[in-house]
C-alpha cells in the first residue's frame, strides 16, 4: 500500500511511496553527515542579494507577469494530455558539488525567516529529506516537484503550501516564496555559494472573470461579513454582562472594606497589634491618579 496521494486532474490518485525518497550513500558525504549540517536561517536582505539563477518551469504567469503555481488546477495539458509538473533546474556550476540543499522561504521585506516545507519530488532520484530541507544530487540537474499531494499516513501536505496559509506573517500583502539551493562540501553548507529562484505565488485556482459568478462570490462575502458582525455583537453583549457582574462584585468588595475600616476605627483593641496594623494597611486610602499606594 502506498503512503502518498497526489492530485491528478481534478481527482486524487494513489502513487508509489517510493517517489518521496530514495536514500543512497555517496563516497564523500553520507546522509547521516548531512543531517549534522545546520542551515543558518537568514533575513530578507540575504535572500534578496542571492543570484536568481535557479530556473523554474511550468509555473504560470499572472497579468502582472508574476510567476504563480495554481496548486488546485489539473496538471494535464488539455491540448496534449501531458502532465506539466513544476520543475526546478539548478545552474550548471552546482554540478561541482556532491549535494545541494533545496529549501523554501517567504520573500518579503521586514519578514523574518519562516520555515516553508520544500515539496516532494515526483521522480525517483537520489534524495534525502532532513529537518533542514531536501538534499539532492546536483548532477541530476532538474527536479520535477509535486504540485498537490498529501501523505496518507501523516496527512501532511507534501506539495506546495498555499500562500493563504502564511498571510499571518505578511499582513495586507499576498505572500510570495523563493526556492533556495545551497551546496555543501565535507565541511558543511556553503552559504556564500547559494542561489535562489525568482519569487512566485502559490494560489488555489485562477481568479474568476467578472460576471454573475463574481457577483455570487461578492454576495457570499457580504453574507460572511454580516455573520461576523452578528457574532461580534453577541460577543459585545456577553462582555457587557460580564462587566456589570464585575462592577457588582467590586461594589460589594468596596462596601466590605468600608465596613471593616469603620469597625477598626471604633475599636482600640487591635490598634497596636500585628493584625491591627495589617488590617489598617489593607484598608488604607489609595492615590488613584498615580496608582501608588499611600
Amino acid at each position: 500500500m502506498s503512503d502518498i496521494w497526489e492530485s491528478s486532474d481534478d481527482e486524487w490518485e494513489e502513487v508509489d511511496a517510493g517517489d518521496s525518497s530514495v536514500d543512497q550513500t555517496v563516497p564523500t558525504v553520507t546522509w547521516n553527515t548531512l543531517n549534522t549540517f545546520v542551515y543558518q536561517h537568514r533575513d530578507h536582505k540575504y535572500y534578496n542579494t542571492l543570484g536568481a539563477r535557479l530556473q523554474l518551469a511550468n509555473f504560470g504567469l499572472t497579468v502582472e507577469s508574476q510567476e504563480v503555481i495554481h496548486r488546485c488546477e489539473p496538471l494535464k495539458d488539455p491540448r496534449t494530455g501531458e502532465k506539466h509538473y513544476p520543475i526546478v533546474t539548478l545552474p550548471p556550476e552546482m554540478s561541482a558539488y556532491t549535494h545541494v540543499l533545496l529549501t523554501m522561504s517567504l520573500f518579503h521585506p521586514n519578514c523574518g525567516h519562516v520555515h516553508v516545507r520544500f515539496p516532494d519530488l515526483k521522480d525517483k532520484v537520489e534524495q534525502h529529506r532532513s529537518k533542514q530541507g531536501l538534499w539532492v544530487n546536483p548532477k541530476d540537474g532538474s527536479f520535477r516537484t509535486k504540485k498537490k499531494a498529501v501523505d496518507k499516513g501523516t496527512k501532511e501536505d507534501v506539495g506546495y503550501r498555499l500562500g493563504a496559509d502564511f498571510k499571518f506573517h505578511t499582513p495586507s500583502i499576498e505572500p510570495t516564496f523563493v526556492i533556495v539551493a545551497t551546496p555543501c562540501d565535507s565541511s558543511g553548507l556553503l552559504m556564500d555559494k547559494a542561489v535562489r529562484s525568482k519569487h512566485f505565488l502559490v494560489r488555489s485556482k485562477r481568479q474568476e472573470q467578472p460576471g454573475p459568478r463574481k457577483r455570487r462570490k461578492k454576495a457570499k462575502e457580504i453574507s460572511k461579513l454580516e455573520t461576523d458582525i452578528a457574532a461580534a455583537q453577541n460577543e459585545k453583549e456577553l462582555l457587557q454582562r460580564e462587566d456589570m457582574r464585575l462592577n457588582y462584585v467590586n461594589s460589594k468588595h468596596r462596601g466590605f472594606l468600608r465596613y471593616l475600616k469603620k469597625k477598626l476605627s471604633d475599636s482600640s483593641v487591635l490598634t497596636d497589634t500585628t493584625v491591627g496594623i495589617a488590617l489598617h494597611h489593607a484598608v488604607r486610602p489609595l492615590q488613584v491618579d498615580n496608582t501608588v499606594a499611600l
